[in-house]
């Protein structure tokens, strides 16, 4: 598919570094991929979902706004309803949105906070990684990065122990602070180096996600 290839090394192609001692901010190199996607992509809709959501971007064919917000009627456009739409029947072409993620480091960790790279291919995501030390930005995909990391336990592996370790945490905490006016939650801080992060040959992931969303 050309123009995921052509997609991904747009946004490889990001130049705007400034001064030496200066740093792209999370929200500039954000609006960088957005220009990129409408450049790449006319047709497609991208849905910002906010600095405190992850992920970053859910893209997908504009033509499917249509029954989205016919779905949604007054409800705000979160996470939470277009993942309803998309195990909807009025999903009716099966689109599922490309997730795409945004991080920026100035040092040599991208800090990923309690949200970790899901490494199962059926909830793949984009990553745009820029990293200001390196003036480098590397598109990869979540599953290409566990693929790539082979440990013992797999990645998927302690993926699947985290998620259970954090619920048994969560459990915990409810009990401990039950019956005060007090709320807490477990909620694990990941952050990964470059070696794990930059992941190379997702182009055949991104082309999969890219299709699952309508854009071809």
């Amino acid at each position: 598919m050309r123009r995921a290839r052509l997609w991904t090394s747009r946004i490889e192609a990001f130049d705007e570094w400034g001064r030496r001692r200066a740093r792209i901010s999370p929200k500039g190199a954000e609006s960088y991929v957005r220009r990129v996607t409408t450049l790449t992509f006319p047709e497609a809709t991208i849905l910002p979902l906010g600095s405190q959501s992850h992920p970053d971007l859910f893209i997908a064919h504009a033509r499917a706004m249509i029954s989205i917000e016919r779905f949604a009627g007054r409800r705000k456009l979160t996470k939470g309803v277009l993942e309803k739409w998309e195990a909807s029947r009025d999903n009716r072409d099966g689109i599922r949105f490309v997730r795409v993620e945004v991080k920026t480091t100035r040092g040599n960790l991208y800090v990923l906070n309690d949200t970790f790279p899901p490494p199962d291919s059926r909830e793949d995501e984009v990553y745009a990684l820029f990293h200001r030390p390196m003036r480098q930005v590397v598109v990869t995909t979540s599953s290409t990065m566990a693929a790539q990391c082979r440990t013992t336990p797999s990645i998927t592996a302690r993926y699947k122990q985290s998620s259970a370790a954090e619920e048994q945490f969560g459990r915990d905490l409810k009990r401990i602070w039950g019956g005060t006016p007090v709320r807490t939650a477990a909620r694990p801080t990941y952050s990964v180096f470059p070696k794990y992060a930059h992941a190379r040959g997702a182009i055949g992931a991104i082309i999969r996600l890219l299709r699952q969303a309508g854009l071809r």
